[in-house]
This record gives C-alpha cells, structure tokens and sequence, in this order.
C-alpha cells in the first residue's frame, strides 16, 4: 500500500444520514467512520428544492445536529465537514437558499433531476436532447464558484431504468459503464475540464458506482482539475468503500497534488 493511499482511505467527502436518505443516524456514522480509521470527512446530506428526501425544511435542526458531532468528531481525532449535496437549476445556479450555501462547509453539485425548459417534457424531447441537458447541467456545476465538487459524474444516471430493463442496482451500474461511452464522449470531458479548472471546482472519485472511467480521469487530470474521492455511503458498510478508487490511483499513478486542497493532504 502507497503512502498516498494510506493517507486517502483515512478520508471520504460524501456521506449521507437519515436526515436525508442515508440509513444510520448522525452518531452511527460518526463510529462507523471511525471503525474504519477516517481522519477527514464530510456529512452531505441531500439539500436541493424538489428532491424527495432534502433536509431544507430540517435545516437548523440539521446544522445544529452536525456542530455536535463536529465536536463529538474531533475528540476522537476526526476532522469533520458540514456539507451538503445539491444540484443545478437551469440558470445555472444552486438548488439551495443562499443561508443553506453560506453556513455549508463543503457543497457538492450532483444530478438528481435533468432540469427541462419550459416548452419541454420528458415525452416530448428526444434521447438526443435529453442527454444534452444533462451535459448543460454538468457543464453549469462545473461554472459555479459555489460548487466544491461534482458529485458522481458518470454514476447513478438519471434514466428510466425500468424502460432499460436494469431492474437491480448491479445491472443499472453495468449499463451506465456502456451508455457513458456514447453520452459523455472524451472530447467533451476536455470543456468539463477546462470550465471546472478555471473555476476551482473538483470532480468526485466515486466509490460505489465505480466512477469515472480512468480514461476521463486523464483528460480531468490534464486539464487542471483536482479530484475528490467519496463512497457516497448511504449504508454503513459503505462508508470509505474505495476498491475501484484505490485502483484509481495506483494505475493512474495519481499524486496527493492531483487532489483538492480540501481532502488535506
């Protein structure tokens, strides 16, 4: 094991509790975190207008809950960051309330929902268009100074699954590896890059969709941008579930520089 990774695997940015639609209370997590020996981590928990299980109508209950475990982290040697993740409405700006995103110590900006102009619905477009929004809407996150991190990228497509016959999480992350390939072609990751560079704005290593392909990481890694890594654990076995990322950095022969200054290296 790499010194790198050994300092990596102590740290995840994006984990998930039952304020929103993890599985484990605050406290739980806290000591699932620590079984696994994390040292730096982030709480982000869904905060975005629309999503079903956002914490935006539990917002103070929500910061005040984390300040005490930010405590409760730090006497057990555990850096601890009050995140959320949220998404991008078709301005380009945040799904959140300017309150949310000031007192949010790291923010990651996912799709959950392909944002449609006012003239469109899901029927009336077509596959075509469709996946061009939801490049528009990456693009967007990649513009926004607000934004920290886009979160899984090329995992957990926003689709309908059941039309594709993937009716189990396996199949779908089986699909999504071959509809990438067409949807998110390498000459575009280069303008993601480029946008994301310029604006400081990392891309997620994502751990349990086994996330981006190495060949985006190289063109993400040419252009400039940083990387963050996160098991998006919404379960507690999940927490730092990083197989397909230790993978990552050893045969990509990633460096502690080619990580956001936020994963502390």
């Amino acid at each position: 094991m790499s010194e790198l990774w050994q300092r990596l695997r102590q740290r995840d940015f994006h984990l998930h509790t039952r304020f929103s639609d993890g599985a484990g209370k605050p406290q739980e997590l806290l000591q699932a975190c620590r079984a696994v020996g994390l040292k730096r981590i982030a709480v982000t928990d869904h905060c975005e207008y629309a999503h079903p299980y956002s914490i935006l109508d539990r917002w103070d209950e929500y910061v005040h809950t984390m300040r005490q475990l930010q405590a409760d982290a730090q006497k057990q040697g555990i850096e601890l960051l009050i995140g959320i993740e949220t998404g991008v409405d078709i301005h380009g700006n945040l799904k959140a309330p300017s309150y949310v995103l000031e007192q949010a110590e790291l923010i990651i900006a996912s799709v959950h929902q392909v944002n449609l102009r006012p003239d469109e619905s899901p029927t009336s477009i077509s596959q075509e268009v469709y996946w061009q929004r939801y490049r528009e809407q990456i693009l967007m996150a990649a513009a926004c100074p607000q934004v920290d991190v886009i979160g899984h990228i090329e995992g957990y497509l926003v689709t309908d699954w059941e039309q594709l016959a993937a009716d189990t999480f396996e199949k779908r992350r089986q699909l999504e590896k071959e509809l990438v390939k067409e949807i998110f072609p390498l000459s575009w990751y280069k303008e993601v890059a480029r946008t994301a560079a310029q604006n400081g704005v990392a891309v997620e290593l994502h751990g349990l969709s086994q996330s981006p392909r190495p060949e985006v990481v190289e063109v993400l890694k040419a252009g400039g941008v940083k990387l963050s890594i996160g098991s998006d654990a919404h379960a507690l076995h999940h927490v730092a579930y990083y197989d397909y990322i230790e993978a990552l950095v050893a045969q990509l022969h990633l460096h502690a520089n080619d990580f956001a200054a936020f994963v502390g290296l």
